[in-house]
């Protein structure tokens, strides 16, 4: 079975990424792994550390979220698995990716510095990476391929 490794920010541009990864995923007879890593913020003083009201209210928010896009997936005949974890947002996204034996990571472009999540996973992963522009004006997954990252042998 193929795995497509989907790392969504739970953003403006969450639907339309997960939109556009769904075709790919029937098209490849692949699951989605739908992820969401919950960071400690540069600001946090404490607040949003793991065992924390607000930090357990960010993961049971992200689960429901990630859970009813599956649910959608699976409606279309796409199967579709959740996790939510807890730390660096690249550094999960690689390890998963690792774990799972992911086949694919497609993930939207939210910025093009060097220390970005995209960078990062583009720069690290062992298997391809497709991202997809963030441009909320257009919708429509056409033409919204940015890049596509092979891995290195």
């Amino acid at each position: 079975m193929k795995t497509i490794l989907l790392p969504l920010n739970i953003d403006a541009n969450t639907m339309a990424l997960f939109e556009y990864a769904q075709p790919i995923a029937a098209e490849m007879d692949a699951s989605l792994l739908l992820l969401h890593v919950v960071r400690k913020q540069s600001y946090d003083n404490g607040t949003f550390a793991p065992d924390t009201d607000v930090h357990q209210r960010m993961v049971q928010e992200a689960r429901m979220i990630l859970e009813q896009l599956a649910r959608k997936a699976i409606t279309h005949g796409i199967r579709a698995r959740v996790l939510v974890l807890d730390g660096h947002p690249s550094k999960a996204i690689l390890d998963t990716a690792k774990k799972t034996k992911a086949d694919m990571i497609l993930l939207s472009r939210v910025c093009g510095k060097p220390d970005c999540t995209t960078e990062q996973v583009m720069d690290a992963a062992t298997c391809p990476v497709l991202t997809m522009r963030n441009e909320p004006h257009d919708t429509s997954p056409q033409g919204r391929v940015e890049s596509l990252a092979l891995a290195e042998a």
